[in-house]
């Protein structure tokens, strides 16, 4: 477990040192230096976490009606399922944080939010490293919202 977390953090901060690297060579202004530092760093880890490290299926598997997994776990004692939902949160919270950076709306993050997600669930449908689950678009999407709205409490409360 440790060396999958070493592994997916190595890969925020290659990724994200690469950046750094380019922004430096093309003199680009600090604050732009560090929200792009900061944001390669992690879409790395988020894709090594989402898409690299984890096992095949030997067929493509897919949940197509909203939380009735989340239910069904649930319903039978199963709370891990629940750590499950809010990774799936948690680990969208700071695309939420960029996107309100750089002034994106409620609606505008919320459709990002949901694209990533999107696009996610495809790549793990389609290579069979994971389940298309709707589940999981929905808690993603979720998470960039969360995210946006932190900052924007933040803001307010300076």
């Amino acid at each position: 477990m440790m060396s999958r977390i070493f592994a997916i953090a190595a890969w925020g901060a290659c990724v994200g040192l690469i950046v750094l690297i380019l922004c430096l060579i093309r003199h680009v202004p600090k604050r732009d230096v560090t929200y792009g530092t900061l944001f390669s760093m992690y879409v790395g880890a988020f894709l090594a976490f989402t898409l690299l490290y984890r096992s095949t299926y030997s067929e493509r598997r897919f949940q197509l009606v909203p939380l009735v997994t989340l239910f069904f776990n649930l319903s039978k004692g199963r709370l891990y399922y629940v750590q499950t939902m809010l990774i799936d949160v948690v680990k969208t919270i700071p695309l939420g944080i960029f996107l309100g950076i750089k002034n994106a709306d409620i609606k505008k993050t919320a459709k990002i939010g949901f694209l990533v997600s999107l696009s996610i669930e495809i790549f793990q449908f389609a290579s069979e490293t994971g389940v298309f689950d709707v589940d999981d678009i929905i808690f993603n999407t979720i998470g960039a919202v969360i995210g946006l709205l932190m900052l924007r409490i933040v803001k307010t409360a300076r």
